[in-house]
């Protein structure tokens, strides 16, 4: 009987501990990212509408507006 309840308890602890294991790697995972902001300007400093932003070596892009600014997500140490 002593046994069963504590095979009782390790499958209860369990699933909760792999939940949170999870939800532990999730937060990591997006708390590298960042909102990053930003205007395009030519070389007169004026703003360049429909320029696209990447973040070299991925595909995420962003698109400046009518005024040159953007806003994209990026990781620290990502170029832009």
């Amino acid at each position: 009987m002593r046994m069963l309840s504590q095979r009782l308890i390790k499958f209860r602890i369990l699933p909760i501990f792999l939940a949170l294991l999870l939800s532990m790697t999730m937060l990591e995972a997006m708390a590298q990212q960042k909102q990053i902001r930003g205007t395009v300007n030519d070389s007169k400093g004026a703003p360049v509408p429909a320029v696209t932003v990447s973040v070299k070596g991925s595909k995420v892009n962003a698109l400046t507006g009518n005024d040159g600014s953007f806003t994209i997500n990026a990781k620290e140490g990502d170029v832009l």
